[in-house]
Parts: structure tokens; sequence; C-alpha cells
């Protein structure tokens, strides 16, 4: 069953066990559906196996993350999209993360009611619990598999509008490069 991954901030969403409609929720939560070009950008998971992948790719795309503790992450079956009639159009964007650049996905055309729907839709999959929690350390886990299998280099991103990940992944990369020879 296909996914899209979006990142959110938990704390503006209630809980699952709290009945709260889309009228009630609280302004903060627009945060997380704030759109450009009337597009809402998500990424893309074959099943629940290939999240990671689109968290990854997401990831990679951008580095105002990496000093924070914890990022959280809703997935939605892509049916519970295209139901609301609301339009999934592959449109590649940049992730340093190799070959991930075509896992991206924009909601596409969307109106005040379509952002109503995707309030209602994410109350509902916070409800089921497709919520994935990663920490700092798994981030880095995330990373670290990525370095080792070639997916993403320190020496591709750009330093001048990317240089906390570039930092970031060369920390990865020299902590690989350390273990390694240990090992010898």
């Amino acid at each position: 069953m296909p996914y899209l991954v979006r990142v959110i901030n938990r704390e503006n969403w209630p809980e699952p066990d709290e009945n709260v409609q889309v009228c009630e929720l609280d302004a903060d939560a627009l945060n997380d559906l704030k759109t450009t070009e009337n597009k809402l950008s998500t990424w893309y998971a074959e099943d629940e196996k290939d999240i990671d992948d689109a968290i990854l790719a997401y990831l990679g795309s951008m580095d105002k993350w990496v000093r924070q503790e914890e990022k959280e992450f809703i997935f939605i079956d892509t049916k519970d999209i295209t139901i609301n009639n609301i339009k999934i159009i592959v449109e590649p964007n940049d992730t340093y993360i190799k070959d991930h650049e075509e896992l991206h996905r924009d909601l596409a055309c969307l109106q005040l009611m379509d952002i109503e729907n995707l309030c209602g839709e994410f109350i509902q999959v916070l409800k089921c619990g497709n919520l994935v929690v990663k920490t700092k350390q798994e981030i880095r886990e995330l990373f670290k598999k990525a370095v080792i299998s070639d997916l993403i280099c320190s020496e591709t991103i750009d330093k001048t509008k990317h240089g906390t990940l570039k930092k970031y992944v060369r920390d990865i990369e020299a902590e690989i490069a350390t273990e390694m020879v240990r090992k010898t």
C-alpha cells in the first residue's frame, strides 16, 4: 500500500484519544500544511518498509533539522488522498540522496477545502498511529547507512546552501573511516 510521508510538529495536533473535529484544531496545526503555489510537498513510500527511504529523501533535501533532537513524520495512504479528489503529482525535488529525487510528490491545485480535508486526514492518521518519530540517533543511523551505501557524499553537498548538512555528512564519513581503521 503506497504512502505519502510528511514532517509535522506533533504538539500542534490533538492526541489520538481526543475527539477533535477539524473546526476545533488550533491554528498552529496549519503550519504543517504550508503550501507553495498551492502545492504541498510530500515524499513517496511504496509500502511501510520504504518509509525510511522517504524520510531520508526529505532529510537530504535541507539542513534546518540537523540541530533538532527529533523529527516527527506522518504517513498517509495515497487512496485516502485521492478519495478527496486531491491531485498527487510526481514532481522530482532536490535531495542529496542519490536516486531519491523521484520519490517526491506534490499535492497540487490545493484550495481551502482541500486543506480542511487534509486536516481531517492528519487527525485520522494520528489516531491510527501512522506516526514515525526519528530521534537524533536514529537519523544519524539512517545517514550512516546512506553513506555506507554511497547514496550520499559530503562532496556533492553545496556548502553555500546546505553547509550544516555538509558538515553533518562529513562527520559521519569521518566516523565511518575511523571505525574501518579500528577494524584493520
